[in-house]
């Protein structure tokens, strides 16, 4: 999903794989989310917490739905605020 597209091709191929995994994440939310850091490697040279960030609409559910919980080594978890809270009550 955070792949850079090389052609036109894959660009709308990463908007559907996109659009897709966001409407599965809002219908039926994680109760957490885990980032992985320090993950670089020859073929893929950002991280992927890095990535995460970037995908802007995905990051914004993380950023106003989630909260962080604990860090365990290279990942980051996120755990799902209750309704109630995200609603500012």
């Amino acid at each position: 999903l955070a792949f850079e597209p090389k052609s036109a091709f894959l660009l709308e191929l990463r908007k559907k794989f996109r659009r897709q995994f966001l409407a599965d994440i809002k219908t039926r939310p994680p109760a957490y989310i885990v980032l992985v850091s320090r993950d670089i490697h020859p073929l893929d040279p950002v991280e992927s917490s890095e990535q995460a960030r970037r995908f802007t609409e995905f990051w914004n559910i993380v950023s106003s739905q989630y909260e962080p919980e604990i860090t365990i080594g290279d990942m980051e978890l996120y755990r799902r605020i209750p309704p109630v809270r995200q609603s500012g009550s």
